[in-house]
């Protein structure tokens, strides 16, 4: 199984609220996409039906509480969908355990923000010149 357009949209959507742009490249712009992709492929292969699941029910949230993709509503309205579903609170039927599926999205996006950049995600090492850890410190 892959994952479709709006699953996408609404990954993207969700990973930017985990790890939003400011000063630096928020998830996507830091490739947690690519990261993800590849991972989807390999190591994540067993997981991408709960992804699918899980996206499908946060779409569901979306569209239960304001009406639109959630890709499409407002940044404070996505925070307040996943806050929500952090705390156990939801709107529409799941097909995953809520909080199972947001703790595994919220890992998988730090790994792919914070990994090195060999792995596919934190393009341009973004999040070790955030952190101020850099290439020296990773080969000790």
């Amino acid at each position: 199984m892959n994952l479709n357009s709006l699953q996408w949209n609404t990954l993207r959507a969700a990973m930017d609220r985990i790890v939003p742009p400011d000063d630096f490249s928020g998830a996507w712009d830091a490739g947690v996409g690519d990261f993800l992709t590849g991972m989807f492929e390999k190591e994540l292969r067993p997981v991408v039906p709960t992804y699918g699941d899980g996206l499908d029910a946060l779409e569901a949230e979306a569209q239960t509480l304001y009406t639109q993709a959630f890709h499409e509503i407002e940044t404070a309205e996505q925070d307040a969908i996943l806050n929500a579903i952090s705390e156990g609170r939801t709107h529409a039927a799941w097909n995953t355990a809520p909080i199972a599926f947001f703790r595994m999205l919220i890992h998988h996006v730090n790994e792919g923000y914070y990994s090195d950049p060999g792995n596919g995600g934190n393009k341009d090492a973004i999040s070790w010149k955030m952190t101020g850890f850099s290439e020296r410190h990773a080969n000790l």
